[in-house]
């Protein structure tokens, strides 16, 4: 969409004939320039530093004590170059450093350099600019294991490595190696926009929305990176470019974001609960986090457990309510199950259910389009408890069904008969039906997949829905 041009980023000299996770500490460094000596102002560089800070103050690991910002008439030249060489000795060498410039910039294409304009430049010469190189040699020299330069101003292209790909290792090993990576809004001579006042620049604002949606322990920058330019490139006449940093120190590596809720705490409660059900939540949280190789070893550790307690001939105690505990055997071991996309689903609900406090925990398990249905309920320390609740059946299900349980030991007798006019030559019954089965997950998955299958008629690879209290 047009943008007014008065909006833009980006000032052309008189002159020219054309416009264009570690264990180290985060560090950050904004600068944001509303208000220029000898430049139309900005309305909302500011704001967008600011809001990016509150952003990884809140979510993320950066702490106030790391955070440097140079706003307005405090972001002269002399001013960054100081903050610049202050840095260089605070920061070590497990350390990374984030970069945010927020402000004018000015590419000359005759030479093919770029700039930043601090607050104090003249408007017809560059002498109070500060070049591209400089800024990498910023970078370069930085101890720092890695630095993110993030540049919402027009940037030089020439800054980035040609080609260079985005790799798919392991997190834990991009975050230690070296690297030094730029994001700019936009590419060599592209204009770039303001945005609304009041609000954020179409590009903050696809940073912090990325940043905002990610439920990641760890987000890399590469992540960071596609995001950006998919949000802003769809709304806005301008596509940012990001890559790793040329000829600075860059080895492969990338900058990550760190969640505040570390993951070691969160793997060490993970630990105590030392389930099933908690190792899969951690693997759907943390799917590239350090400990998913564990966690995935102690899931198959537990499934064998389980598996070999149900193929020792284990009785599982059932009873009817009210009635003293009848025994109950898996009698038919070679029992098809739904489809394995279900299976874990139901496997992780039992667990959860297993592990539940609150009185009226239960779980009921429906097809999805007839909406026909099994329930359990339980807790922590209880059995589950099996249940065919109050409904209308007719006399074929009611058949299928005692079939199936009397597999179990467990009787069906329907509570009363009483016949549906709407129906013709069809009897239904109402069962009021519970049995507890001990506290087995495997046994309940059996049981629904029985019902499901052999007695509602379903395929194995019906779409099932779970309604979980």
């Amino acid at each position: 969409m047009p943008q007014d041009p008065s909006s833009q980023r980006k000032i052309q000299l008189e002159s020219e004939s054309i416009a264009v996770p570690t264990g180290g500490r985060s560090w950050f460094l904004g600068i944001g320039i509303n208000q220029y000596r000898n430049f139309p102002s900005l309305t909302n560089a500011v704001k967008d530093v600011k809001d990016l800070v509150l952003l990884l103050q809140t979510e993320y690991d950066l702490l106030p004590e790391y955070t440097f910002t140079l706003f307005d008439e405090a972001a002269t030249r002399r001013n960054i170059i100081v903050t610049l060489d202050d840095l260089q000795g605070r920061i070590g060498p497990e350390d990374k450093l984030l970069i945010y410039y927020s402000g004018h910039g000015h590419l000359n294409k005759t030479i093919g350099k770029g700039y930043w304009i601090p607050t104090d430049a003249e408007s017809s010469n560059t002498a109070d600019y500060i070049r591209n190189s400089t800024i990498r040699e910023y970078i370069e020299t930085f101890p720092s294991l890695h630095t993110l330069l993030i540049s919402d101003s027009c940037f030089s292209g020439t800054l980035f490595v040609r080609g260079a790909s985005r790799s798919s290792e392991a997190l834990r090993e991009l975050a230690g190696i070296p690297s030094r990576w730029a994001i700019c809004s936009g590419r060599h001579d592209q204009a770039v926009y303001d945005g609304e006042p009041g609000k954020n620049s179409p590009f903050a604002e696809s940073i912090m929305d990325a940043l905002r949606r990610n439920h990641q322990p760890v987000f890399n920058v590469a992540k960071l990176i596609n995001s950006v330019i998919e949000q802003t490139r769809s709304n806005y006449e301008q596509l940012p470019e990001g890559n790793p940093l040329y000829g600075v120190g860059h080895k492969g590596g990338q900058y990550i974001f760190l969640k505040k809720h570390l993951l070691q705490d969160n793997w060490e409660s993970v630990r105590q609960r030392h389930s099933i059900s908690a190792y899969i939540d951690y693997l759907e949280d943390y799917p590239d986090g350090i400990h998913a190789e564990e966690a995935r070893r102690q899931i198959h550790l537990l499934e064998e457990a389980h598996e070999q307690s149900a193929n020792s001939g284990a009785v599982y105690h059932v009873h009817e309510s009210g009635n003293a505990p009848a025994e109950l055997l898996r009698t038919r071991p070679d029992t098809p199950l739904l489809a394995d996309a279900s299976v874990k689903r139901l496997r992780k609900a039992f667990l959860d259910l297993m592990e539940r406090t609150n009185s009226d925990a239960f779980i009921i398990v429906q097809e999805a389009l007839s909406k026909q249905f099994v329930q359990f309920s339980g807790g922590a320390e209880q059995e589950l408890l099996f249940n065919l609740p109050t409904v209308a059946l007719d006399s074929d299900v009611i058949a299928r069904a005692m079939m199936v349980l009397k597999d179990y030991g467990i009787g069906l007798t329907p509570s009363q008969y009483y016949t549906d006019s709407s129906m013709t030559e069809k009897m239904e019954a109402v069962i009021d039906f519970n049995q507890k089965i001990g506290r087995d997950p495997e046994l309940a998955i059996e049981l629904v997949s029985r019902v499901m299958m052999e007695v509602y008629g379903f395929d194995r690879e019906a779409e099932m829905e779970l309604i979980e209290n």
